[in-house]
Protein backbone atom coordinates (compact mmCIF):
# COMPACT_ATOMS: atom_id res chain seq x y z
CA UNK A 1 0.00 0.00 0.00
CA UNK A 2 1.06 3.52 -1.11
CA UNK A 3 1.15 5.83 1.77
CA UNK A 4 1.16 8.85 -0.30
CA UNK A 5 -2.17 8.48 -1.93
CA UNK A 6 -4.46 10.08 -1.70
CA UNK A 7 -6.58 8.88 1.22
CA UNK A 8 -3.96 6.65 2.77
CA UNK A 9 -4.18 5.57 6.29
CA UNK A 10 -3.83 7.42 9.13
CA UNK A 11 -0.13 6.97 11.73
CA UNK A 12 -0.92 7.86 15.07
CA UNK A 13 2.59 8.34 18.07
CA UNK A 14 1.65 9.11 21.70
CA UNK A 15 4.12 9.62 23.93
CA UNK A 16 2.81 9.16 27.59
CA UNK A 17 4.99 9.67 30.96
CA UNK A 18 2.16 7.63 32.21
CA UNK A 19 0.99 3.98 31.46
CA UNK A 20 -1.97 4.22 29.15
CA UNK A 21 -4.54 1.29 29.88
CA UNK A 22 -5.64 -1.14 27.24
CA UNK A 23 -9.73 0.21 27.99
CA UNK A 24 -8.51 3.75 27.12
CA UNK A 25 -6.21 2.93 24.36
CA UNK A 26 -9.10 1.47 22.90
CA UNK A 27 -11.62 4.34 23.59
CA UNK A 28 -9.35 6.43 22.20
CA UNK A 29 -8.67 4.66 18.80
CA UNK A 30 -12.07 3.93 18.75
CA UNK A 31 -13.14 7.93 18.48
CA UNK A 32 -10.29 8.69 16.40
CA UNK A 33 -11.73 5.84 13.56
CA UNK A 34 -15.23 7.24 14.28
CA UNK A 35 -13.88 10.76 13.20
CA UNK A 36 -11.88 9.94 9.95
CA UNK A 37 -14.33 9.06 7.43
CA UNK A 38 -13.21 5.22 8.28
CA UNK A 39 -9.87 5.66 6.71
CA UNK A 40 -7.33 2.88 8.32
CA UNK A 41 -5.83 4.25 11.39
CA UNK A 42 -2.28 2.65 12.98
CA UNK A 43 -1.60 3.66 16.33
CA UNK A 44 1.50 3.40 18.61
CA UNK A 45 1.88 4.43 22.06
CA UNK A 46 5.36 4.69 24.12
CA UNK A 47 5.05 4.90 27.52
CA UNK A 48 7.29 4.79 29.96
CA UNK A 49 10.22 2.03 29.92
CA UNK A 50 13.69 1.24 29.67
CA UNK A 51 12.78 0.33 26.07
CA UNK A 52 13.42 2.76 23.31
CA UNK A 53 12.38 0.87 20.24
CA UNK A 54 13.76 2.12 16.56
CA UNK A 55 10.27 2.32 16.00
CA UNK A 56 10.00 5.47 18.06
CA UNK A 57 12.89 7.43 16.89
CA UNK A 58 11.21 6.57 13.64
CA UNK A 59 7.95 8.11 14.34
CA UNK A 60 9.43 11.46 15.98
CA UNK A 61 11.58 12.05 12.72
CA UNK A 62 9.40 11.38 10.00
CA UNK A 63 6.06 12.60 11.92
CA UNK A 64 4.84 16.03 12.05
CA UNK A 65 4.14 16.99 15.47
CA UNK A 66 0.40 18.11 16.32
CA UNK A 67 0.61 19.70 19.59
Amino acid sequence: MDDAKKGGDIDLFLESEEIIDMQTQIQFLTAIYKDTTQREVDFLIKIPTPKNLPIYKIAKKEGILLC
